[in-house]
């Protein structure tokens, strides 16, 4: 029984510490310049928003949007030898915990942000070259990175027509 009242102090002390970490973060995150335009985003809490750009920095630092796919590991590589052309993959050689940062982030996608739900929707349904569930997250996850370096470059808010289907 002794055993079990230390595993139980252990738990709330690391409950305590999660929770001063997450307060935190989420200072840090209230003082950043991004903050106004990232909260625009809705289904996205500002705790993921902290780990986000905690992992990524400045977005500004980057060249180009893509940058922030690479860095997550994220962005598809070519597999090819010779004539012959492989499936595609992603290249994992990112940060794993950012991918998984990015991934939470489209897994409450699906129940909070209507546009994003139907992005993911439209890339599994589509006729031609439709994708797996995980593929889909994978671009989904990318499409959300891209729109945050453009959202922090540009001072932007949220706009929902950019996940609309082009015509």
């Amino acid at each position: 029984l002794a055993r079990i009242g230390l595993a139980v102090d252990r738990f709330e002390l690391l409950h305590d510490q999660r929770e001063d970490v997450r307060k935190q973060l989420v200072e840090l995150y209230e003082t950043t310049p991004y903050r106004t335009v990232l909260d625009s985003i809705p289904g996205v809490g500002p705790e993921s928003h902290a780990l986000l750009l905690g992992f990524v920095g400045d977005p500004k630092r980057y060249d180009h949007a893509s940058c922030l796919a690479k860095l997550a590991g994220t962005a598809p590589r070519e597999n090819s030898s010779g004539q012959a052309e492989g499936s595609h993959s992603i290249s994992r050689r990112g940060r794993s915990r950012l991918r998984h940062v990015v991934h939470r982030i489209v897994m409450g996608f699906q129940l909070a942000n209507r546009q994003f739900a139907a992005y993911l929707e439209r890339l599994r349904r589509r006729e031609k070259n439709p994708l797996a569930w995980h593929q889909a997250a994978v671009a989904a996850g990318n499409k959300y990175l891209r729109l945050v370096y453009h959202m922090c470059v540009e001072g932007r808010s949220y706009d929902p027509s950019k996940l609309e289907p082009r015509t």
